[in-house]
């Protein structure tokens, strides 16, 4: 699931940065940039965290992974991307 979850960050990450850098959003949004680009790292860096963990034999329970994720689907995919969508709708690109 963390080899699964590392992949997909990959793609989402390159597909939101790409236009994100194209369309001058670090300039046109500054805190918002800063936070999206943020949220990015931090998710790469905790599903990280899970793989390293695992290794060393920790286990990570079903509900503990359920939340990450369902915290990162609304708080990240509903309010964060949609204010990356509303910009770049905002300049003709959606």
């Amino acid at each position: 699931i963390t080899r699964n979850l590392l992949s997909y960050a990959l793609y989402h990450f390159e597909t939101e940065e790409a236009p994100m850098q194209a369309h001058d959003y670090a300039l046109g949004s500054p805190e918002a940039h800063e936070k999206h680009h943020t949220e990015h790292r931090v998710f790469s860096q905790t599903v990280v965290q899970m793989r390293s963990g695992i290794k060393n034999g920790q286990l990570f329970g079903r509900e503990e992974l359920i939340s990450f994720l369902s915290h990162w689907l609304v708080n990240h995919i509903l309010n964060t991307d949609k204010k990356l969508g509303a910009y770049l709708a905002a300049r003709g690109l959606s």
